[in-house]
């Protein structure tokens, strides 16, 4: 349980955002929110995975496995990073964009902890 506590607290001081007011808008803070949540109940559900208090090498498994996944789904981001770039979604009104790309975001964080906590489940627990 410690290592979870620990893992949580470091990352979420992480992504404390540099920018001030006034670069600091709504929008801006509901970005960084859902992103923090997103990795709380994502982190909170591969520990869980892991068997909670009684699973063993948490932090093992999951830096391993998320480094192992952020490779995997580098391609497809990379993919969708040329799609932004050459415009296909400049057809779309900026707030549209926005949308667009903020799901696309979320829908792969949520993706990315969902599979991290899979393949924990996967990994067999010494006896």
């Amino acid at each position: 349980m410690d290592s979870l506590k620990y893992l949580l607290l470091i990352s979420l001081i992480g992504m404390i955002p540099i920018p001030k007011p006034p670069y600091f808008t709504t929008g801006t803070f509901l970005y960084y929110v859902f992103g923090a949540l997103i990795f709380v109940l994502g982190t909170i559900y591969c520990y869980r995975q892991n068997g909670a208090i009684s699973g063993k090498d948490f932090l093992t498994k999951y830096i391993s496995l998320s480094w192992v996944l952020a490779i995997r789904f580098l391609p497809s981001l990379l993919v969708i990073g040329l799609l932004m770039a050459f415009g296909v979604f400049s057809r779309f009104s900026f707030p549209v964009q926005k949308v667009i790309v903020l799901g696309i975001v979320y829908s792969f964080s949520i993706i990315y902890y969902w599979r991290i906590g899979h393949h924990i489940a996967d990994i067999p627990t010494a006896k």
